[in-house]
């Protein structure tokens, strides 16, 4: 009988150890699977979230297209995605875009320099503009000058 109370006073300490033991095991793979998502690239979270709503591929595409984004994806995003269940096609789609921008401002550039004109240098400078010097201001209602004027206006003050 002592020997009984002894083993039913062990079988708590017993309870708490086993489940020390196993639910440390349980909630580190818990944890493991938990895990927060790795830092996407600016763009790729939108990519994703449409791609867990069950949003169709072809309107996932159309969103890469317009978006005007560039997905700078690495193979651990590739892998991600993957992992998240983003189709290869929608991944291959991210990974073009760069490469269709690239070429639609290529175009786009091609196409201004196309309609403007082309200045060239002619090697010599223009000669500065030469200006002529105005002739004598003449009021209106008043006589020219003429030497004479001068010989009678000094005799009367004088």
């Amino acid at each position: 009988m002592n020997n009984m109370l002894s083993r039913i006073r062990f079988l708590p300490v017993l309870g708490s150890a086993w489940v020390l033991a196993f639910g440390a095991v349980a909630k580190s793979d818990s944890v493991s699977q938990m895990e927060p998502p790795p830092k996407l690239p600016y763009g790729v979270a939108e990519v994703l979230k449409l791609s867990q709503a069950k949003v169709g591929e072809d309107v996932i595409s159309s969103y890469i297209q317009n978006s005007g984004k560039v997905y700078n994806l690495g193979p651990s995003d590739i892998v991600y995605l993957k992992e998240q269940g983003v189709s290869e096609r929608i991944v291959n789609q991210m990974l073009d875009q760069r490469k269709k921008l690239a070429e639609a401002s290529a175009q786009a550039s091609a196409a201004v320099a196309q309609s403007q004109p082309a200045y060239t240098y002619a090697g010599a400078p223009a000669s500065a503009p030469t200006f002529a010097a105005p002739g004598p201001a003449r009021l209106r209602g008043f006589p020219r000058w003429r030497p004479s004027m001068i010989s009678t206006v000094v005799s009367r003050t004088g």
